[in-house]
């Protein structure tokens, strides 16, 4: 009896600019809408390319024309693009984006110009962009800015992407045995890095022009081929209000956070934002970076950079970068000892995973308060428990240095797709050496709302203690930030720049902010 499944597509879930995605069995499918060329188009298509990317020897590729293109057009295409191409080394290394922009206006011009039959330029130029000097045939997935991550995971195999809402999806990316195309991509990746990418250093973690992060194996270590993973950077981080906007946070909870993290301009908290992978918690730290005083000096650690701080000025990214043949190895926690030295006010660490969370908890101990970080862990009690064990060995009378934790985690919903929630947010605090949680914020499933719970917040307690006010003002100081979220919401004030000016005037003239705010309420 066959009890075996056979793959099956189901109803269109979305069409974008970029595919068509398709719910599926096993997987969902995310479907590229392709641009047809005819027989001429698809010629010169083809002998363009290949003169960027060197595929023909010399001058080859003019016998590869076709008729419809004049002797004029080739020069012009060898003088003006190839020579850019060349001088730029765009052909041996992943272009910079102004690098890009510029052989797109260059071989439009001299498409124009020499009138040369192409029904659809636009399309054309970035298809011959891609295949010459770009990311071939991954091109069109690393525009489409919902998606999250690529992972090619050998040859014969399809090409597989994590969408920002329909999760996990297997494209119509075929990438045959003995591929040179996958070769040429990482190889170029490793060029732009300065890395390399051959037998004897068959490991490559680079940053791409785009701040991307691209992980490759060679096929020497594994045996499907030569795999690729690019976890994409994200240009628009998301605001406070967006987070309220989806779902993800209340708008109590946010005015919560905003109080704690911002401290009163006295004692902001040490918090720590765990979940899977893919939760969001970077997107949570981004957002809640915006109620850091304009005037605090930070500094943010990561090993891939995501963190996102355009509009400051006092701000200073550090990265950390993986040993090579020519250089040592630098160290998130090189890193965090170096920048005990820069006099920070705010620590921002992208993701402890290693003996940085040692040096992260002495920081605290003697006196940075407000750090700021992400960690992978299920739930509070799990990311105490990996805290205090290999390789992190944070010593016990150190933990309950941390103040909060907020737990994230992935829903999956019919009908929207995946969705990203604050799950609980447990308040950390201690009696003698026992470290103790209390759940202030937990999600009812059900409603699918963050709610507020029965404990008592004692972080609220100690808030009134440093602020010399007492637990009624910090109540109802919470309330006027929840009541300017709300307008804010209100008014679709979602722009993570504009979120933050908003949050920025309220500390230097809160009875402006107040009074334009309660006009329109």
């Amino acid at each position: 009896m066959n009890v075996g499944m056979s793959p099956v597509r189901g109803i269109q879930l979305a069409e974008t600019a970029f595919a068509k995605i398709m719910e599926g069995f096993p997987h969902n499918e995310y479907l590229i809408k392709k641009n047809t060329f005819n027989t001429d188009e698809e010629k010169l298509f083809r002998s363009l390319a290949g003169a960027l990317n060197r595929s023909y020897h010399s001058d080859e590729w003019m016998g590869k024309l076709p008729s419809s293109v004049s002797k004029s057009f080739a020069s012009a295409f060898k003088t003006s693009v190839l020579s850019y191409a060349d001088t730029t080394e765009i052909v041996d290394k992943l272009p910079l984006e102004e690098d890009w922009a510029k052989a797109r206006e260059l071989l439009l011009k001299v498409l124009n110009e020499n009138d040369v039959p192409v029904n659809d330029k636009e399309s054309f130029v970035e298809r011959v962009l891609d295949e010459g000097v770009g990311y071939g045939y991954l091109g069109p997935l690393m525009r489409d800015a919902q998606l999250e991550e690529i992972m090619v995971n050998g040859t014969s195999r399809n090409v597989f992407v994590y969408h920002s809402k329909y999760g996990m999806c297997k494209t119509d990316i075929f990438i045959p045995m003995h591929d040179v195309n996958l070769l040429r991509i990482i190889a170029k990746a490793a060029k732009f890095a300065g890395r390399g990418f051959h037998e004897k250093e068959p490991l490559l973690d680079a940053r791409l022009p785009d701040g991307s992060r691209l992980n490759a194996t060679y096929e020497s270590v594994t045996l499907s081929g030569h795999t690729l993973t690019i976890r994409k950077f994200t240009h628009n981080t998301l605001s406070l209000t967006e987070l309220m906007k989806n779902g993800a946070v209340s708008t109590e909870l946010a005015a919560f956070l905003w109080l704690m993290c911002e401290g009163m301009n006295v004692y902001p908290m040490n918090v720590i934002i765990t979940g899977g992978s893919g939760t969001g918690k970077t997107t949570l730290l981004n957002a809640l970076a915006s109620v850091i005083r304009y005037r605090d000096r930070i500094i943010t650690i990561e090993d891939t950079t995501e963190l996102k701080f355009l509009h400051r000025d006092n701000w200073i990214s550090l990265e950390s970068r993986p040993a090579s043949v020519n250089a040592p190895a630098v160290t998130m926690n090189d890193l965090l000892q170096n920048s005990l030295r820069m006099r920070p006010d705010r620590l921002i660490l992208g993701e402890v995973r290693g003996e940085e969370a040692q040096t992260l908890f002495v920081a605290m101990d003697t006196g940075h308060q407000g750090c700021l970080g992400t960690l992978h862990s299920n739930s509070a009690r799990e990311m105490l428990v990996r805290l205090s064990t290999e390789p992190m060995n944070v010593p016990q009378n150190l933990v309950h240095l941390l103040n909060m934790v907020i737990v994230l985690q992935k829903v999956q919903d019919y009908k929207e797709g995946m969705k990203r929630r604050v799950m609980q947010l447990a308040e950390v605090s201690h009696i003698d050496t026992n470290v103790l949680l209390s759940n202030i914020y937990e999600r009812n499933p059900e409603t699918d709302l963050i709610m507020r719970t029965d404990t008592p917040s004692h972080l609220m307690q100690v808030m009134a203690d440093v602020s010399g006010k007492n637990k009624q003002h910090i109540q109802q100081e919470i309330n006027v930030r929840e009541q300017i979220l709300r307008w804010m919401l209100k008014h679709n004030v979602l722009e993570n720049e504009k979120v933050e000016k908003i949050i920025q005037q309220y500390y230097f003239d809160p009875a402006s902010v107040l009074e334009y705010v309660n006009k329109d309420m």
